[in-house]
């Protein structure tokens, strides 16, 4: 069981990134650019973009949780 709350300490990150990712792109765009010192306008589509793979960022940590705790990965 320790083993598993390990992985989820270490999955739980992705989930938070994620949602940080849907509710403020514009701090993702700065972010992952480097760009926290300029004052620069993202494209609406980048932003669209980042929105997007913050969802799959999240449905993917949450199936790997589901898939930790249903014992499918046979940990």
């Amino acid at each position: 069981m320790g083993d598993k709350l390990l992985f989820a300490l270490f999955v739980l990150p992705g989930i938070s990134w994620g949602i940080v990712s849907i509710m403020n792109p514009e701090f993702s765009f700065k972010y992952t650019k480097g760009s926290s010192k300029r004052e620069e306008r993202p494209l609406k589509l980048y932003l669209i973009n980042i929105r997007i793979s913050g969802i799959i960022s999240i449905i993917f940590c949450a199936y790997l949780l589901y898939m930790l705790f249903s014992d499918q990965f046979g940990i």
